[in-house]
């Protein structure tokens, strides 16, 4: 540890030294004083003295100093005597050499770039600004790579051309996964404009330590697809059953069997290359396919259920070769136990045994056989189509019922059946047996990671061994029927009462050596059952990674050699219980079931993708067509209900309910799929359709445009108009920021607002505009948002509650909003609390514990390919000369405030309601807040108690002031909560005529309420004390002498406004007399 420690840092001294001298070199500026401290003090703090660099060059070796100042100080950290806790030695050891190792990259390139530009670099003026570029060493995995500014014709010219711009050139390390080591980025337009950036922004973007490059081995389209496939294609069907289709079937059934099964995977082979050809398809195989192509819903249920379907393969194959040694055995007169069920059995428990301990054992990665077995296969059908050529060697064999190529075999094995309906049922029933023979053109697919170039690979492998294979399966049917009799009427469609009847009595009286065909069926049936258990847990590993079922990510665990040791004991499991009927036939149909799920699957997603057409879908195989893909995933669910209808409805039963629980348990994930893009498409749509929508009285939703601010800041706002607008309608926050704010603190205010309205659970968008006063942004907002019909119909904002401490301008700009929204004809509604609505002086929000709760899941289940945006960057850069809150806001550290513990729970959680949650808010002392304070922050999230409603509709203003508290009635909250409506009548004789027109009023609009109480007496004087108040309130605002008679309110106007005046101070009184106890006022 220590000699590492000390390796380290003189490889870190070697590097900062270099970098020194490489500037020196290139006559950079950079003072005396921090040079001399590169070679004689702590490197670390040399560099940040150092000037900031000012070539791409120069940014490489800073990355370098960066990682190895981290890996520094974590080992400073960790041998630190006053330090208690544990380290894991090893792992720190680890992520020392993972640094060292980039380190000494980075080096490299530092030199390479040394030498290649110093010409270049020496006549460009050096107090130019420049900006810096994110470079990575290469292209390719390849140790040998050719490099564009290397080019013999254009050398000079393309680095001259590199120095002279500041743009980024188009390479493919700016398109890569941000998770690959060889990831770069373009620089943004901060980064343009300003070259001088902060030093933290590099360490952003250097947060994760480089992973090393797994070695791979690539492998062609005909080792790698054709030769997996046809080993697993033929490795059980074709000396064990096809003999037995013919004879059971009859011949022209048996081929039309095979043809179509042959053109279902066709169609799938054609959908299946179409998906693998869209894009860069790595391991994961089937399941990474339609999981990155239809989404996590589709892809996991396929994961389950293919990973099942592996297992169930794995346990024919098996099956298969117990099936073959106990022929051997019973040729001989030997058995185990009852030389039937029990004996088979035992041999696939056994079997099954020795596949775990060698996947266990590590075998996985060192076994390659496929080429040898292949050629095995081949040997045994040419010693077939040799012994049929021959004929009959003995009488034994003629009696049996080979007789040589003869019409009289043909005329025999043509037909089989005399009925119709004998026909359909042998002919479902033997497509139900032989299907599995040709489910083996995935075997390839699974193995994408290790090919070459698979956007070639997989269509060319697995088409043309789908053709190879179906043409011997004919070819031996043909075989068969032209040259085999069944004279013994016993074994006339009925193989289960005889297993020996496949091989003894077809395949082992035709073949010239009957051995080699024993000895390729216990070959191919191993490798096929080996090949199986391998990519089953495999599968089952990538689904438990991807975390998309959280109960099931225990599963995914693997040793330190990536052996899923967890899933190749549930794969047994598997294996095991298909094992246990003993019987091959008894476990074809349900594998058949299984496989063709899979098959529809693929299908759809293919349709979905083109039927969508989505910007991304651009596969480079063409010979797909969507409704070809559609015929055969519906034939493919047809297909499982012929077959079995009990097994199709379990099967589709377990899809659904898989289905089911990743739309309720929505993962977190961003895989760019075909069903994301037809949700934009069907938003779009329905957007459209709506203009096209006349407006209805019965059709009106209450649209709320909300004056928020930052939807922290007044959460109860955002609680009440949530409540009028939950599941009903649009709810739009809007914040009007005063000073000009650069993009990047725009979108982490963005962020922020979301994460906040996504934890509380409230459906709602954000909007903001900054650079402009309140009345000018309110009026752009209330113009500007909204799509279509999908608009804004209602202002809401908070009571100005300091009013009358505010300066005027201030107050002006409240009261031209609400005229300004007046004037284009929305609604406007200002909610009062006694307390407040602003708290964003007396609370904080916990950022980085908002963002946690809310992204929680994006750290391992969005590991698919985000590819770097422009936003993304501009996010981690931080300019200098930013204002001090911005920086603050960008660069926050995690020692902030709320990272200390509070020992007093002070906020009263027993009055909210188990589905809601409480506020991550904080003192501005880090501490929790007051119950007080957190009780009227939380205000409209609690159940309310008994009281009621008080609705004074005093005007018509066309039932909007009855509309909205009879919604708030009817959310949970509030059901406690009676309606009370109060009016007010022209004449004290005319009462009772306006109480009953106005119950029937209410009565046609449906809506319930407890009480309804006429007012009488609003036309009279309010009370002395009550004009006093009024006077005082006022008083402020009159003009101070003679000479001001332009500012204030003059005695004319009060003059003029006096009995409105009265009327509303009027109003007041009775509000205090009727509703001083209602739990909301609505007038």
């Amino acid at each position: 540890m220590d000699q590492q420690l000390a390796d380290l840092v003189n490889r870190y001294l070697h590097l900062a030294r270099t970098l020194s001298s490489f500037r020196m070199h290139m006559a950079f500026r950079h003072n005396s004083e921090a040079s001399s401290r590169v070679h004689n003090e702590n490197p670390i703090s040399s560099v940040r003295a150092s000037a900031p660099p000012n070539y791409p060059t120069d940014l490489i070796a800073a990355r370098a100093l960066h990682r190895v100042r981290r890996c520094y100080d974590v080992v400073e950290i960790a041998t630190s005597s006053s330090n208690t806790v544990e380290f894991d030695y090893g792992i720190l050891t680890e992520e020392i050499a993972s640094h060292s190792r980039l380190t000494d990259s980075l080096f490299n390139q530092i030199k390479m770039d040394s030498e290649s530009n110093e010409v270049e670099l020496k006549s460009v003026v050096s107090d130019t600004k420049r900006t810096r570029f994110q470079v990575k060493l290469v292209d390719s995995e390849t140790p040998q790579r050719t490099r564009l500014d290397s080019a013999s014709s254009d050398d000079n010219k393309y680095k001259s051309f590199r120095q002279l711009t500041r743009e980024a050139l188009p390479r493919l390390d700016n398109y890569r996964n941000i998770m690959s080591v060889h990831v770069a980025c373009r620089p943004t337009l901060d980064e343009l404009h300003n070259c001088d950036l902060a030093e933290k922004n590099m360490e952003a973007q250097e947060n994760e330590p480089s992973r090393p490059t797994k070695k791979k081995h690539e492998q062609g389209w005909i080792k790698g697809v054709l030769i997996r496939n046809l080993v697993q294609i033929w490795g059980l069907m074709l000396f064990l059953r096809v003999a037995w289709v013919v004879c059971t079937t009859g011949l022209f059934s048996g081929i039309v069997i095979i043809l179509f099964g042959g053109a279902i995977t066709t169609i799938t082979a054609l959908s299946m290359s179409a998906i693998s050809t869209n894009g860069v398809l790595k391991e994961g195989g089937t399941y990474f396919m339609i999981s990155r192509s239809l989404g996590p819903e589709f892809g996991a249920c396929i994961g389950v259920i293919y990973s099942i379907a592996l297992s169930a393969a794995c346990a024919m194959h098996t099956v298969g070769f117990c099936e073959m040694v106990q022929i051997l055995m019973n040729s001989f007169n030997l058995s185990i136990l009852d030389g039937e069920v029990q004996d088979m059995r035992l041999l696939g428990i056994c079997l099954t045994a020795a596949l775990l301990c060698a996947t266990l054992g590590g075998i996985r990665s060192r076994i390659q056989v496929h080429a040898a077995v292949l050629v095995l296969m081949i040997v045994a059908i040419l010693d077939v189509i040799i012994g049929a050529i021959y004929g009959p060697k003995s009488k034994t064999e003629r009696d049996g019922g080979f007789i040589g190529f003869s019409w009289d075999a043909i005329n025999n094995n043509i037909f089989k059946n005399e009925t119709f309906d004998d026909w359909c049922k042998s002919f479902w029933y033997g497509f139900s047996i032989f299907f599995p023979a040709v489910s083996g053109f995935l075997a390839g697919t699974n193995k994408s990671g290790e090919l070459k170039d698979s956007l070639r690979a997989i269509p060319r492998g697995s088409l043309t061994s789908i053709f190879i294979s179906s043409s011997v399966y004919i070819g031996i049917a043909i075989l068969v029927g032209s040259t085999f009799i069944d004279q013994d009427p016993h074994y006339k469609s009925n193989f289960d009462d005889h297993k020996h009847y496949a091989v003894n009595r077809t395949i082992g009286l035709i073949a010239f050596f009957s051995p080699l065909v024993y000895a390729c069926i216990l070959a191919s049936t191993l490798t096929a059952s080996f090949s199986s258990f391998l990519a089953a847990p495999k599968v089952f590993q990538m689904l438990c990674n991807d975390r998309i079922y959280n109960n099931l990510s225990w599963f995914g665990f693997s040793n330190k050699s990536g052996e899923p040791i967890r899933a190749d004991i549930l794969t047994t499991i598997i294996v095991l219980l298909f094992i246990l009927p003993g019987d091959l036939n008894a476990i074809l149909p349900s594998i058949s079931n299984i496989f063709l799920s899979v098959y529809a699957l693929i299908n759809f997603s293919t349709f979905h993708a083109s039927l969508v057409k989505p910007i991304g879908w651009r596969p480079t195989f063409k010979l797909y067509n969507m409704w070809l893909s559609l015929g055969g995933s519906m034939l493919c669910v047809v297909l499982m209900f012929v077959i079995s209808w009990g097994t199709a409805l379990v099967t589709l039963a377990a899809i659904l309910a898989l289905y089911l629980i990743v739309s309720y348990q929505k993962p977190d994930v961003n895989w760019g799929t075909s069903t994301q893009a037809q949700t934009y498409k069907q938003a779009l749509m329905a957007v459209h359709n709506l203009i096209r929508v006349e407006d209805h009285v019965k059709n009106f939703r209450p649209q709320l445009l909300v004056l928020t601010g930052m939807t922290s800041a007044r959460p109860s706002l955002i609680d009440f108009a949530h409540l009028i607008t939950k599941n009903l309608s649009l709810l739009v926050c809007g914040n009007i920021i005063k000073a000009p704010s650069s993009q990047k603190l725009l979108e982490v205010y963005s962020k922020r607002a979301i994460n906040w309205l996504c934890y509380h659970k409230i459906k709602g968008f954000y909007v903001q505009i900054d650079g402009t006063n309140f009345d000018d942004g309110a009026k752009s907002l209330m113009q500007t948002v909204g799509l279509g019909k999908l608009k804004p119909n209602i202002v809401m904002l908070g009571y100005k509650s300091n009013w009358f401490k505010c300066s005027s301008q201030d107050l002006n700009m409240y009261f031209n909003v609400l005229h300004k929204a007046l004037d284009i004809h929305m609604a406007v509604c200002i909610l009062r609390v006694k307390s407040g609505l602003n708290f964003s002086n007396s609370v904080l929000i916990d950022e980085m514990q908002l963002d946690m709760m809310v992204n929680r899941k994006a750290s391992y289940l969005s590991e698919e390919p985000f590819l770097h945006s422009r936003s993304q960057s501009m996010s981690t850069v931080t300019d200098k000369n930013d204002s001090d809150e911005e920086n603050e806001l960008l660069n926050k550290e995690p020692s902030s405030p709320f990272n200390k513990q509070s020992t007093d729970d002070k906020v009263d959680q027993t009055k909210l309601n188990k589905n809601q949650k409480v506020n991550i808010v904080k003192g501005t002392d880090g501490y929790d807040l007051p119950k007080d304070t957190m009780n009227e922050i939380t205000r409209f999230q609690r159940k309310q108690k008994k009281g009621s409603i008080d609705v004074w509709w005093l005007y018509d203003d066309g039932g909007l002031t009855l509309l909205l508290p009879y919604i708030l009635s009817t959310r949970g909250n509030w059901s406690s909560c009676k309606l009370r409506v109060f009016t007010i009548a022209n004449k004290k004789d005319q009462l009772e005529f306006e109480q009953r027109s106005i119950a029937s009023l209410l009565a046609k609009f449906r809506i319930d309420y407890s009480d309804l109480l006429v007012i009488t007496d609003l036309m009279r004087k309010p009370h002395e004390e009550t004009l006093a108040f009024y006077d005082a309130l006022i008083k402020s605002y009159k003009p101070k002498g003679p000479n001001s008679e332009n500012d204030g309110i003059k005695e004319s106007e009060l003059t003029a406004m006096k009995e409105k005046t009265n009327r509303h101070l009027r109003l007041r009184e009775l509000l205090l007399e009727n509703s001083q106890e209602a739990n909301l006022i609505v007038m």
